[in-house]
């Protein structure tokens, strides 16, 4: 399916913030032509204990964007946290999408 024909998009970032960082521009486009939006972030950013912090971020950011709550999500997973030092499971990473 195109992009053009679709209702729904889901953008998927690893923390709170990158969501408007790298996306901003395709996540108002897609809103003002009516797409329903969704962001999956797979890591509250707590490196530095500011995960809830970042999390109150992201909803206010995902307000700003056009984007209901309701369809923003950032999980906070033991196996995926923020870690320079870790990388975290291609395996992982897919089952998460698979599911949102």
């Amino acid at each position: 399916m195109e992009i053009k024909n679709a209702k729904n998009f889901l953008i998927v970032v690893a923390h709170p913030d990158d969501e408007c960082l790298f996306f901003s521009p395709t996540i108002i486009g897609l809103i003002s032509r009516h797409k329903t939006g969704h962001i999956l972030v797979f890591s509250t950013g707590n490196s530095n204990g500011l995960g809830s912090m970042r999390e109150k971020e992201l909803n206010e950011s995902s307000q700003q964007l056009g984007i209901d709550l309701s369809r923003c999500l950032a999980l906070n997973l033991t196996d995926l946290q923020d870690n320079s030092h870790r990388w975290w499971s291609k395996e992982n990473i897919s089952e998460m999408i698979k599911k949102y």
